[in-house]
């Protein structure tokens, strides 16, 4: 019976083991994916687009497009407080990494003495299978078996089809030239 549960924690610690190493594996073709299209973004297709009534100082979305494909859409929400940026990366359509950064300000923008404070930025690792991995703004990873972690997957994905349907279907009021 001692040998059993000896070969059992073994066993359990190498599926363990294999699982940690398929995850970092996918982290780092996900970095490698991610410093791919940043440093090809002048070659892509750029539509910006003006969104109205996302935020009390306006939206910025920028789609950048290769081959037909989404490979990054950007939206940034200005606000009199602050602003927040969302980077959704795709490969051929399929979601593998998300960035958001929130800046507040110490006072409102028209304030001449306002100052940006540090950004709090959190990162969204994705897989086919979905979500893998979220460092948070502490730089700490969430649990990925937590609920907190499971919610949040479900937000990025609800808001991701949300900010779509915005970029595609929201008619220009106020086009933005290409390169602003």
């Amino acid at each position: 019976m001692k040998t059993i549960v000896i070969i059992f924690t073994f066993m359990m610690a190498g599926i363990l083991n294999i699982k940690a190493q398929t995850e970092e594996e996918s982290v780092k073709k996900i970095r490698e994916m991610y410093s791919q299209v940043n440093s090809n973004l002048s070659n892509y297709e750029l539509t910006v687009r003006e969104i109205m009534g996302e935020s009390t100082e306006g939206s910025i979305f920028e789609g950048f497009v290769s081959d037909d494909y989404l490979v990054l859409l950007r939206c940034k929400f200005y606000g009199e407080m602050g602003n927040i940026v969302e980077e959704y990366y795709f490969d051929k359509g399929t979601l593998f990494f998300v960035f958001v950064s929130n800046t507040q300000y110490s006072a409102p923008i028209y304030d001449e003495n306002t100052q940006a404070l540090p950004a709090v930025e959190n990162r969204y690792y994705f897989t086919a299978e979905g979500m893998i991995r979220w460092v948070n703004s502490e730089k700490i990873k969430v649990d990925n078996t937590s609920d907190e972690f499971k919610q949040k997957a479900a937000e990025i994905y609800t808001e991701l089809e949300r900010l779509r349907n915005l970029y595609y279907s929201e008619p220009t009021d106020n086009p933005v030239e290409e390169g602003e």
